[in-house]
């Protein structure tokens, strides 16, 4: 190989390796956001709507 090669080698696996290990972090966050119910995968629905939206005010402007 010459001085190019082990160079360019170098720098390939330095990049997969940092992919790799972002992947990593992602799925692992998204795995614990998961299994603790937040998060924008985080199904809310059993929470019921936040106080302050709309759905807790008066659904129908017309009605006092």
């Amino acid at each position: 190989m010459t001085d190019v090669g082990t160079i360019a080698s170098a720098y390939g696996l330095t990049l997969v390796a940092i992919a790799g290990y972002a992947a990593w972090v992602l799925r692992r966050g998204r795995s614990l956001g998961h299994s603790l119910k937040i998060g924008l995968g985080a199904d809310t629905n059993d929470r019921g709507p936040a106080p302050d939206s709309p759905a807790e005010s008066n659904p129908d402007p017309a009605q006092p």
